[in-house]
């Protein structure tokens, strides 16, 4: 019998560094996730992203790191403008 195991994307992302210089409000990995959610149905900028993210913020919000809420666009232009 062949055993399952969990998909993570962390591994694939475990390179990046963090740009921003002062303690964030939301973890570099719970932007990641929101925003690669957001691409695979459609979102193409951090707009509507962001707008993705805000209709999905109670199910983001059961996702451990992703309890602050949902980041505005212009905090994932910034974020992801740095990477």
């Amino acid at each position: 019998m062949s055993r399952v195991s969990a998909a993570s994307i962390r591994p694939h992302f475990a390179g990046f560094t963090d740009p921003r210089r002062r303690k964030p409000n939301y973890s570099l990995m719970g932007m990641v996730v929101m925003a690669l959610t957001a691409v695979s149905c459609g979102a193409d900028d951090s707009v509507p992203i962001a707008k993705f993210a805000s209709t999905k913020k109670d199910w983001f919000g059961t996702f451990p790191n992703m309890s602050k809420g949902v980041p505005s666009h212009d905090r994932f232009n910034a974020v992801f403008g740095e990477l």
